[in-house]
């Protein structure tokens, strides 16, 4: 029987460009060699270039399918939501890093402002100039910054201005039933243990982060009433990170204590 696909669903800001080479470098030694189509596949680790394969158009969808569905392929990652495994014929295994809601909201608004400060936009949105952390709450150049992991892990997406509540109870059972692994960016090295404890995998390599704004100010450094406003406009992920943290906690103790058994 063939193992189940590995499927790193990346929630943006949340370290999940180093945990992607920190998975390549693990597999890729173990993989078949497979050729690369279109720069996105790489020894049989499929870089999932859109979102949700269906924004794509018709031709795009279907070069989706086939990769998707190709022999020898063994993990994809990228910027996908919940719902992927059902374009694929064989079995996936899910893992995804979660991020404190309000660190998160912040990566993202001070990032956009840098990528643009460098290149005129980022990925063509143009945030307006003077636009303040609280109009970019307030009025979301994208729907990320509203609810954007329980969106992702719920399946919702991004078709809603509004996140329904509902979706915050499917995002929590689909973490519960279907993710084989799942980590906090906050707690990032015990994530990687617990990664590499799950898989069996034994190859001491070393987590490269990327992406990162080094001079982005933290949470610390704003207002209560702006932390509220990014709290409010994303309280169904605040609900679901503190479930994933309690979840998390549970599960790094049964891997400490299975460590100790054996």
């Amino acid at each position: 029987m063939s193992r189940p696909i590995l499927v790193h669903l990346h929630i943006p800001k949340t370290g999940g460009t180093a945990l992607n080479n920190w998975i390549y470098c693990q597999l890729a030694d173990r993989l078949s060699k497979i050729s690369s189509v279109d720069g996105f596949l790489k020894n049989g680790i499929y870089y999932y270039p859109y979102g949700y394969i269906e924004h794509a158009c018709e031709m795009e969808r279907d070069g989706i399918q086939r990769i998707l569905n190709r022999e020898g392929l063994r993990a994809i990652l990228g910027h996908c939501q919940y719902g992927i495994h059902r374009n694929m014929a064989q079995e996936v295994s899910y893992i995804t890093v979660l991020r404190d809601p309000v660190e998160r909201v912040l990566s993202m608004y001070y990032f956009h402002k840098l990528v643009q400060e460098k290149h005129g936009t980022l990925e063509g949105i143009r945030m307006p100039s003077g636009m303040c952390l609280e109009q970019y709450v307030n009025n979301p150049l994208y729907l990320e910054v509203t609810n954007g992991q329980t969106r992702r892990l719920s399946g919702v997406g991004f078709k809603r201005h509004i996140c329904p509540r509902i979706a915050l109870k499917q995002a929590k059972e689909n973490l519960y039933q279907h993710f084989k692994v799942f980590g906090l960016t906050e707690r990032f090295s015990e994530t990687i243990e617990l990664i590499k404890h799950s898989f069996g995998w034994e190859l001491d390599v070393p987590v490269c982060h990327k992406n990162e704004n080094l001079n982005k100010p933290t949470a610390r450094s704003h207002s209560s009433e702006t932390l509220e406003v990014i709290q409010q406009a994303n309280s169904l992920d605040v609900e679901l990170y503190n479930y994933a943290s309690k979840l998390f906690e549970e599960r790094i103790a049964q891997c400490v204590n299975k460590s100790r058994k054996g």
